[in-house]
């Protein structure tokens, strides 16, 4: 959910213990009006470097809901 708009969207989420981050296709998070509020480089497991963007975000599990950081990721196209 958009903190700031209340807006929101159900989505299936891959859960990575060992990932600091939450990531989140960018096709998602602008449906909801979300837009990087800061840029970060991540070091990708081949060696590559990546530039994101990162914007807070409301996430509900069951009754669990917390305020998480996320990571605007690119939207694979096939």
């Amino acid at each position: 959910m958009n903190p700031e708009t209340g807006v929101s969207r159900d989505v299936e989420l891959v859960m990575d213990t060992d990932s600091i981050f939450t990531w989140v296709n960018k096709d998602t998070l602008e449906s909801i009006g979300i837009k990087p509020r800061s840029i970060t480089q991540f070091k990708t497991i081949n060696g590559r470097v990546v530039v994101r963007g990162i914007d807070l975000v409301a996430i509900w599990y069951e009754t669990y809901e917390d305020n998480v950081e996320v990571v605007i990721g690119e939207t694979r196209r096939c």
